[in-house]
């Protein structure tokens, strides 16, 4: 009686703190107040999916506590506890039985039959509901057959199934039109801003900047939440993510527990450097042929999903998985940008579809700046743009009117979740003021509904506002005579300010009058409006913007853009001088740009490879090549690639060998003679 009572207490004590913790889970439990009163009688099984550390097994533990409540028998089990045996399950069932205070079986007997086991089931489900609920379902492997069709085919329909795992159920649970008619799906999301800053209350960070910032690294992972969270209130200090190890390493153990084997974790590696991903990207990243079966293995995974350019891994857990790799072995993450910028660079097709491929080059060329400000990961698809005609022109004046009224600085930080910096945005309220007078609706009446779109969000609100005006000969006379673009096209002499240079294309370029949004802390739509600039460069023209702001200078400082002699204007006032800035990819530029922007170890890795190809070295040997050229020691290159010293030693022996070469001294020598 003494061990009963204490073990009451204690579930007395931990399911008040966990009621006090389930937070936006509202719907998913009136949806078991539903199940359980049978709402909809062809239910009979939810399916909780979701990533792990999403809350599975808390939102179990709530459903435990809710049919107690209402007098529902409860029977809570984890795969990983019964050890694939069916009469170890059987077992655990005869006990949880006997244990939960709502059943009433008829006799105490733990050691049973399975024949037993169905009996009392089915007997305690003829006077009260009985759910039964099995975590880490995805676990069950060859048992999942059994369970379905030799231990549920034979319980009473009052018995209920909860089945949670991070894989949705498959095979006969689908094909089957009878099972799969009995399932309700239940996906486990991440909490919403609102939901996340309510828990970090209750953790005592009430301030709401650094709630802003637990969001923004988070995305709302409750997990993610809890250990950080934690970890700031042990240290007392601000936050700084990136570099809590342990609780990174925390969250990764527990993510990556369904990765089996070092060939996956290897193939996860590069997927999250490449970010998006398809089995050619990741067969040229890793410098060998990932296979169907290892590709499919990938995609498995709870937390890879498909999108418009292939497939990726979620944003948070690819960042934390990313930090974890810088932070372990920061050769193999440069190596992987190199060869992912290398990769983008040979695959750039001159074409719209392609213009992410662009971006995506730019983003592992490994600028800290550009990765920041154009890569706010959500916003791809959180906005879209929207082409201006006739019947939607009366949009574009409403925006300018409440631009108008809001007379105020812009001041947005850009989070980058990589490294945990962030990169201020400043414009004064009086260049804003100023823009007011010197821009309007009017403006793109006057050059055309094509040179603008507005922002909208999933709402269909309209947030922001692109204005970039095409360079042909009907807008070049109109850009003469308007304010910040007429000093440039102004100093034009007639031999090169001939628009249409190119006789297959109606414009020779681009001229970038205003990217905005309505919300002056918005950094996300900010950022959605400079990554839409990428298909300019493959428009094959002149880009040119003018601009008194610090901010973009320093962009397009960064993106290579020269400053025109003669073409700075003083339409912002008399103490704000603007400069105007021309990046020129028309005709064949554009790769060649593209190669002069990039850091020598891309094309310097290239060569490498093309170097040990020659000398036919195999696929070990080429790999422990590059990690030599990198002035490796033969110790670290075993502990990068899981082998011995001895097998390197050797490794590194056979590619002398083949050079002709000694040491490692004459290797680097004889490789500058053949590069």
């Amino acid at each position: 009686m003494r061990h009963r009572s204490f073990e009451r207490s204690w579930n007395h004590y931990l399911s008040f703190i966990e009621a006090d913790h389930l937070i936006g889970r509202k719907e998913e439990v009136a949806l078991f107040h539903s199940f359980i009163h049978r709402q909809c009688a062809s239910k009979r099984i939810i399916n909780i999916v979701g990533m792990g550390g999403i809350g599975k097994t808390f939102l179990l533990r709530a459903y435990h506590r809710i049919a107690q409540q209402e007098g529902v028998v409860f029977l809570s089990l984890n795969s990983t506890d019964f050890l694939y045996s069916p009469s170890i399950l059987v077992e655990q069932m005869m006990v949880l039985l006997c244990a939960d205070p709502n059943s009433t079986p008829t006799h105490s007997n733990t050691n049973g039959t399975l024949y037993d086991c169905l009996q009392v089931l089915n007997q305690i489900a003829n006077n009260r509901q009985v759910v039964v609920a099995i975590d880490t379902y995805e676990e069950m492997g060859d048992m999942d057959r059994w369970f379905r069709e030799f231990f549920l085919r034979h319980l009473d329909e009052n018995v209920l199934l909860i089945l949670s795992g991070r894989q949705p159920l498959r095979g006969e649970w689908i094909t089957n039109q009878a099972w799969s008619d009995s399932l309700i799906n239940l996906h486990l999301r991440e909490w919403g801003y609102e939901q996340a800053c309510f828990f970090l209350n209750k953790r005592g960070i009430t301030e709401i900047e650094k709630q802003s910032d637990y969001w923004h690294f988070t995305k709302g992972h409750p997990l993610a939440l809890a250990l950080f969270s934690k970890e700031h209130k042990e240290q007392a200090s601000s936050t700084s993510f990136a570099v809590n190890v342990q609780a990174i390493s925390h969250l990764i153990d527990r993510l990556l527990r369904e990765v089996k084997g070092e060939a996956l974790h290897r193939l996860l590696e590069a997927a999250v450097i490449l970010r998006h991903f398809d089995q050619y990207s990741l067969s040229y990243v890793l410098g060998e042929d990932v296979s169907s079966t290892e590709f499919h293995q990938l995609l498995s995974l709870s937390f890879v999903k498909k999108t418009i350019t292939g497939w990726t891994v979620q944003e948070f857990i690819r960042s934390i998985l990313r930090i974890s790799i810088k932070q372990k072995h920061p050769q193999r993450y440069k190596s992987y940008n190199k060869q992912c910028a290398l990769y983008y660079l040979h695959h750039i097709d001159i074409n719209d579809e392609y213009a992410w491929q662009v971006g995506e080059y730019f983003y592992h060329l490994g600028e800290e700046v550009i990765q920041t400000v154009f890569f706010q990961e959500s916003h791809i698809f959180d906005q879209t743009l929207e082409q201006v005609e006739e019947d939607n022109f009366h949009e574009v004046e409403t925006y300018f009117q409440k631009r108008r009224a809001e007379n105020a600085a812009s001041n947005a930080l850009y989070y980058n979740r990589d490294n945990d910096k962030t990169i201020p945005y400043y414009v004064s309220a009086k260049h804003n003021e100023r823009e007011n007078e010197l821009i309007d609706a009017s403006y793109v009446k006057e050059l055309g509904y094509n040179v603008c779109h507005l922002v909208k969000n999933r709402q269909g609100d309209t947030i922001g506002i692109s204005i970039v005006i095409p360079i042909n000969d009907e807008t070049v006379p109109i850009l003469k005579t308007k304010p910040v673009s007429r000093a440039y096209f102004r100093q034009l002499s007639t031999a090169t300010e001939k628009p249409n240079s190119n006789p297959n294309s109606a414009y020779s370029g681009w001229f970038i009058r205003m990217l905005d949004c309505l919300d002056y802390e918005d950094a996300k739509t900010r950022s959605f409006l400079l990554y839409r600039l990428f298909p300019l460069l493959l428009s094959g023209g002149k880009i040119v913007i003018s601009t008194p702001i610090p901010f973009f200078k320093q962009l397009m400082q960064m993106f290579g853009f020269i400053q025109i002699e003669g073409a700075t204007h003083y339409d912002y006032g008399n103490d704000t001088p603007s400069p105007t800035y021309v990046l020129d990819v028309s005709g064949t530029k554009l790769i060649p740009y593209l190669k002069q922007l990039s850091e020598t170890f891309i094309f310097e890795r290239d060569d490498l490879h093309r170097v040990a190809d020659r000398l036919q070295l195999t696929r070990r040997e080429k790999e422990i090549f590059m990690y030599v050229h990198e002035e490796y020691s033969n110790k670290e290159i075993a502990e990068e690639l899981h082998v011995t010293e001895i097998t390197v030693k050797k490794h590194v022996s056979n590619i002398l060998k083949k050079f002709g070469v000694k040491n490692r001294t004459q290797l680097v020598k004889r490789v500058m003679e053949m590069t």
